[in-house]
């Protein structure tokens, strides 16, 4: 039985690339989340210590 999982060296970098894009965007989408949630918080208390 021959092995069908082998990848070329071209599919293993693009599946590198979307990996690091991937996870490059999540990142980025976090901190802009945790950056709303912030001054919804400093809206919320009038307290720039909570910010």
């Amino acid at each position: 039985m021959m092995n069908q999982n082998n990848l070329t060296q071209s599919q293993s970098n693009q599946q590198m690339l979307k990996s690091l894009t991937s996870n490059g965007l999540g990142a980025f989408s976090y901190g802009i989340f945790q950056y709303g949630i912030s001054f919804m918080l400093l809206h919320a208390t009038h307290s720039p210590l909570s910010f």
